[in-house]
């Protein structure tokens, strides 16, 4: 005998059942051997249809963890995402890659300061980044132009490090170690003589070679400007009370503001200077910034300057009702020319908190970037959204998944000056368009359970008919 045909002996004996003898056995053993063969079926059908539904689901933007890429070619970034969409998981950056288009954090929800620190991939995917999970107890990081080199305090070492995420290069600086909220203002600084100052930005140099992290150093934490050189190199310049850095004028210049309170105790309202830093200490005071109406000091804060990539441009944020401590009703972004002190530019951004009213994560950041000839904004809102703001109409150019919950984003200029990443949804921030991988595995589920009703009614039928064939 065949092993072929004692096997389908063998699947016969096994479809007959005591309660079948008094049936006919043909007719019982077949309708068995058709249940089965259809459960079968059925289950190749369910198997094939999570397969097409989970490469479905894996292909949409931010289904999985897009890490950097593999390095590539380029060495600096050359393009930015349309969409960032929330992963439903996020790795860690990985040690080489390609450029990146920006950095971001993303908070718990609105009301928490703590969060997640982002590297934000080209193609809009994001990674982890070593930093202190709360916004207020971490040192902003700073991104180079070119997307190339991160400059942060690590989280397990509690040092500043240089990052090259296209060659895996870390450099370390052992003097340099960050801030606590729990240690200020009146804690000596452990061993290292640098403290690197929280919620301060830090920024590159043109070149992406130095990057200069406001700081304090002996017990009485004395301010100063900390420029860390790629080469592991550091070097202080004085800074007075009262200054905030808002970027380089050129590899060799800092540029940093000069606040000056003046008015009534209750209501001040703030002078605003800007002046060329060099990096040997000497200064040079440029023209007073000129503002028609009068700017509350309450509405002004260290996270709003931004330079253009010419260098010629300074925007910043302030809030929109002067006059009061509130500043409820919104905000305005506020352009600049650094040649004349004279402002070029204004945009409304109407119920928006301003930064110094309102938590980071509640309003976003008004830190400025550029594309091209037009400069671009990240503001806050159900979708932190960039707007290139000398466009008309306003458009957007990048808009964040509001689950993100995104209280700052810096792009890079190099990536800004690229071209887009496309989506299908291009912009859109309707609700839909953020929920794209959750609808299609609901549908896909929704499928296979509809699959099953059938077949199980099938089966029903099936069975049914073998019964009626058998009496």
């Amino acid at each position: 005998m065949s092993r072929g045909l004692a096997d389908a002996l063998g699947a016969l004996a096994e479809d007959v059942q005591p309660g079948d003898l008094d049936r006919d056995l043909a007719a019982a053993a077949w309708a068995r051997g058709r249940r089965r063969r259809l459960r079968q079926r059925a289950a190749q059908a369910g198997a094939a249809a999570l397969v097409v539904a989970a490469a479905v689901v894996a292909v949409l933007p931010g289904a999985h963890p897009q890490l950097v890429p593999p390095a590539g070619p380029q060495t600096s970034s050359v393009g930015y995402p349309e969409r960032i969409n929330k992963p439903w998981r996020t790795g860690d950056l990985i040690e080489r890659g390609d450029p990146l288009a920006g950095v971001a954090f993303g908070a718990v929800d609105a009301q928490s300061t703590s969060g997640t620190w982002y590297a934000v991939a080209q193609d809009g995917g994001l990674a982890r980044l070593p930093i202190r999970t709360d916004f207020l107890d971490a040192t902003v990081p700073a991104l180079s132009a070119d997307g190339r080199r991160l400059g942060y305090v690590d989280r397990d070492s509690e040092r500043y490090v240089i990052r090259d995420v296209v060659s895996g290069q870390l450099v370390r600086f052992p003097t340099v170690e960050g801030q606590r909220m729990s240690a200020l203002p009146d804690e000596p600084p452990a061993a290292p003589p640098y403290r690197a100052d929280i919620q301060s930005p830090g920024y590159f140099s043109p070149d992406g070679r130095q990057v200069a992290v406001r700081a304090v150093a002996g017990a009485v934490g004395a301010p100063l400007l900390l420029v860390l050189g790629v080469d592991g190199s550091v070097r202080e310049v004085p800074l007075a009370e009262g200054v905030n850095v808002a970027g380089w004028l050129d590899d060799t210049q800092v540029l940093v503001l000069r606040s000056k309170e003046s008015g009534s105790g209750d209501d001040p309202t703030v002078e605003l200077t800007p002046v060329a830093l060099g990096l040997t200490g000497q200064s040079r005071a440029l023209p007073p910034l000129e503002r028609d109406e009068r700017v509350s000091a309450f509405s002004y804060s260290q996270w709003s300057p931004s330079l253009s990539p010419d260098r010629r441009t300074l925007v910043l944020g302030v809030g929109a009702q002067r006059g009061t401590a509130d500043n409820t009703d919104g905000s305005v972004t506020l352009g600049f020319d650094l040649r004349t002190g004279r402002q070029v530019e204004e945009t409304s951004n109407p119920g928006l908190a301003p930064p110094a009213m309102s938590l980071p994560t509640e309003m976003g950041s008004l830190h400025a970037e550029w594309r091209g000839q037009d400069w671009v904004a990240p503001l806050p809102g159900e979708a932190v959204t960039v707007m290139a703001m000398r466009r008309e109409p306003q458009q957007a150019v990048l808009v964040a998944d509001p689950r993100l919950q995104l209280g700052w984003l810096d792009v890079a200029d190099s990536a800004l000056s690229g071209p887009a990443h496309e989506s299908v949804w291009g912009t859109s921030t309707s609700a839909i368009s953020w929920r794209t991988r959750e609808l299609t595995a609901l549908g896909a589920a929704l499928l296979l359970v509809l699959a099953w009703r059938v077949h199980r009614r099938w089966i029903r039928t099936s069975t049914g008919s073998g019964r009626n064939g058998g009496a």
